[in-house]
């Protein structure tokens, strides 16, 4: 069979992009799954060795996946040269659909989606029933007349909210009736079920539809089709929605999607829409739908999601010559609506802190965690990528070297003090930004809940002046706007680092999703202890509360003192090698003094108060002395500085 360039690379973008073996996101962990795969469509046993030393290709190839010298994607790609090799090719994906521990479900879905690639080669793929595998035919007129048919078996007739449900004939097919819900000027709601005849079978709830060019869809809908055009673009509102419709369709379930131009299970359709505003805040307005979005697919087809969010991130720090790996074990979210930590537990374990000193690399480790997950390039989250549905970058440093133009994808949320430029932002820049955060918040419908949290800040009398009833709105969770003159009175009224808080806040609550990773740089840059501890508590809420992640860049023995030793990460130099540790005591609850000398390495460093008692002694001061030099303002010395002063004078 001869495949185009073009069919290849389509295919082979489509198998990156679902991980489906053996193109899975894995790095260092040698799969026996893998040599099993690419035997059975590459004999390596007898295959020559590139290499002297090898006897056979399975050889040279293990070697190399051990040393870490090669990918999986790469041994395909590079070493078996597949694009180039026709043969190779179609035993490829022909094994792909023909093995045998696959999920039926899954193995449709990646049969319909490279049969449309094949289909522009007049090739498909089709089961042979003598022993049940697939093998890629010549796509002859019967076929392609079998194909179109089998495509065109539903019909799907659309109504509006107010118009009399008339069945067409006796037959069966899908309404869609519309709900003129208004989702932030855009109207793309529909209920959609399913009769036969005049007879309701099936009621699926709601999906959302969408066309770029038009803010309600059914100004432009078809009003019967069999197939939405390409230009089209839904969403099913909920978990039910898709798992209802798999049960009763399960040998149908990806056609009838497919129909509906669905993006939750074709990621071209996805690609093509994520980023338009009228998909943003109407087809995944909701946290529980976006959360739809990425995890069906996984949820249907049975796939392991118990590390969904626990990865290894491959950090090479400006200095450092090598890759070090640093690994954060955050739990699986239970998809509740409420989290809340197990009885069992202490804490929700959604918190980490990276700390070190000064030019380790914590700054540049946050920064570019969040430049990979949106890159094109994976590599560096092993064994894959998480399934974080956004990041939220916070660094309140006018050091930051950082640039927020480098990312340009609407899953990343950058706040801090820079522009995309690089440059500082003026204040009333910031204040633009503060009044579009609270807005989200209001859209959001989570005014009670952001007051709620700033009253652990900013003092309960000054939150009223500005936070006020809105007479307009009954949502109980809503029933606040901002008085926008009287809070910029108010913010006069504030604390340098009361009006931080109120900013970093305000943005991560009108920011924060199920499933979101906040990554914050130095939160106690300009706060004072009192206000390190209330953010941290503030973040313990968030996450749980948004079943979400955050990551912290910290100097502040007061913020791993919050922590349990386990989700502390000490990050180390020694010239040009980078080394990450945890640290050798239980942090959470410790005396600060001892968190200091253990964790950042002062033991060794001198102390000035040591200095001057050990130059008093070797000056032949008693111990009554130099208490009474050091005494001021009837303040008693500390234990710990009395037992120093008469160790010394032991010594001497």
């Amino acid at each position: 069979m001869n495949f185009s360039k073009v069919v290849k690379l389509s295919i082979i973008n489509y198998l990156k992009e679902e991980d489906v073996i053996p193109f899975w996101n894995k790095d260092k962990v040698i799969s026996f799954d893998f040599y099993d795969f690419i035997n059975k469509i590459a004999e390596l046993d007898i295959m020559p060795s590139q290499i002297a030393e090898f006897e056979n290709a399975k050889e040279e190839i293990e070697n190399l996946l051990n040393k870490n010298e090669i990918t999986f994607e790469e041994v395909l790609i590079e070493r078996l040269n597949i694009l180039n090799d026709n043969n190779l090719f179609q035993k490829l994906i022909e094994e792909i659909v023909s093995k045998e521990d696959i999920e039926d479900a899954e193995r449709k879905l990646h049969l319909f989606a490279i049969n449309n690639y094949l289909e522009n080669d007049k090739l498909i793929l089709k089961l042979n029933r003598k022993n049940n595998k697939y093998s890629v035919i010549g796509l002859t007129e019967d076929i392609f007349d079998e194909i179109e048919l089998r495509k065109s078996q539903f019909n799907f007739i659309v109504i509006n909210k107010n118009e009399i449900h008339r069945p067409v004939d006796r037959g069966e097919y899908f309404l869609l009736r519309e709900d003129t819900w208004d989702d932030f000027n855009s109207v793309t709601t529909f209920g959609l079920s399913y009769y036969k005849g005049n007879t309701l079978l099936h009621n699926f709830g709601y999906i959302k539809i969408m066309i770029k060019s038009e803010r309600i869809t059914m100004n432009v809908i078809p009003k019967k089709f069999h197939f939405l055009p390409q230009k089209f673009c839904s969403l099913g509102q909920t978990e039910i929605f898709y798992k209802k419709m798999n049960e009763i369709f399960s040998d149908k379930f990806v056609i009838i999607l497919s129909a509906l131009c669905d993006c939750a299970f074709f990621p071209e359709k996805l690609e093509q829409f994520e980023n338009h505003p009228r998909f943003i805040n109407s087809l995944i307005r909701d946290d529980d739908t976006e959360r739809v979005l990425r995890t069906i697919r996984h949820t249907l087809f049975n796939h392991d999601i118990s590390n969904m969010f626990s990865f290894i991130y491959k950090f090479k720090p400006p200095y450092s010559k090598t890759s070090i790996d640093v690994g954060f074990n955050f739990p699986n979210n239970q998809y509740q609506k409420f989290f809340y930590p197990r009885l069992n537990t202490i804490t929700s374990n959604r918190i980490y802190a990276i700390i070190g000193k000064n030019g380790t690399g914590k700054t540049q480790l946050l920064n570019s965690i969040p430049k990979d997950f949106m890159g094109t390039d994976k590599q560096n989250f092993v064994p894959r990528q998480p399934s974080f549905s956004n990041i939220i970058h916070i660094s309140y440093s006018i050091f930051d070297s950082f640039k927020p133009s480098t990312i340009t994808n609407k899953k990343y949320v950058y706040c801090g003090l820079k522009d995309e430029k690089g440059d500082l932002i003026d204040s009333k820049r910031l204040l633009l930004r503060f009044h579009n955060s609270w807005k989200k918040i209001k859209f959001n419908k989570r005014m009670y809940r952001w007051k709620e949290l700033l009253s652990g800040i900013i003092d309960m009398e000054l939150l009223d002046n500005f936070i006020i009833d809105d007479l307009n709105d009954n949502n109980h969770d809503n029933r606040y706007t901002v008085d926008i003159p009287k809070f910029h009175k108010t913010r006069e009224k504030l604390s340098s680092g009361q009006n931080i808080l109120l900013f970093i806040i305000t943005e991560i609550v009108a920011n924060i999703k199920y499933d979101s990773l906040v990554l914050y740089d130095e939160p106690e840059t300009h706060l004072h202890p009192n206000a390190i501890t209330q953010l941290i508590g503030t973040i313990y809420h968030l996450v749980d509360e948004f079943q979400s992640f955050c990551i912290v860049g910290t100097h502040s023995p007061l913020i791993i003192q919050e922590l349990l030793s386990k989700n502390v990460l000490v990050i180390e130099k020694d010239g040009e090698v980078a080394s990450i540790r945890k640290i050798e005591i239980e942090s959470f609850g410790e005396n600060l003094s001892k968190l200091t000398e253990d964790v950042f390495g002062n033991r060794d460093t001198s102390k000035k108060y040591k200095e001057i008692i050990s130059q008093q002694v070797n000056n032949d001061k008693t111990y009554d002395e130099i208490v009474e030099m050091i005494t001021s303002d009837g303040v008693p010395l500390s234990l710990n500085t009395r037992l120093f002063i008469a160790g010394k004078i032991s010594q001497r």
